[in-house]
């Protein structure tokens, strides 16, 4: 879609879909690195996140683990995934493993869709959780070099 607005074009930036379970750790901490590295990047896509069950709050272990990062997502609240956010969505991140193995995953579509598989989060202490961030960083900054072509 192109906007027109004061004699300028105005591009829709692509956008990204990171979904997990509940959108509370995972998803979230991608969809932060996501939109700080392409903004950085200078590249046109945008980030969203949600989950396939509804939660009520962040987690608080990565909201301390992203303020490590520099990135502060305390104000950030989980979103349901709508059938309007995937149809959007020009790429979608399936970041954890266990949507894949409750069947929550049989909704997406078949193309544009990566699965992560990352460990479930619940039960870690912090320095799995510093692991887990870093694989999750290190594989968004992957995604944008990918993005960028």
């Amino acid at each position: 879609m192109i906007g027109f607005i004061f004699g300028q074009f105005l591009f829709k930036p692509k956008t990204i879909l990171f979904l997990c379970v509940h959108n509370t750790f995972r998803s979230q901490m991608a969809e932060a690195f996501f939109n700080k590295f392409a903004k950085e990047k200078g590249i046109k896509w945008q980030a969203r996140s949600a989950g396939f069950l509804k939660a009520d709050k962040i987690n608080e272990k990565a909201i301390i683990l992203m303020k490590e990062e520099g990135i502060d997502i305390s104000d950030k609240k989980p979103k349901l995934m709508i059938d309007k956010m995937m149809k959007s969505a020009d790429k979608i991140v399936v970041v954890c493993q266990e949507c894949e193995e409750q069947g929550l995953c049989l909704v997406l579509p078949k193309e544009n869709i990566e699965y992560w598989r990352l460990p479930n989060p619940a039960e870690a202490e912090l320095d799995q959780l510093r692991e887990i961030r870093s694989k999750i960083k290190e594989k968004v900054l992957v995604l944008i070099e990918q993005l960028k072509y």
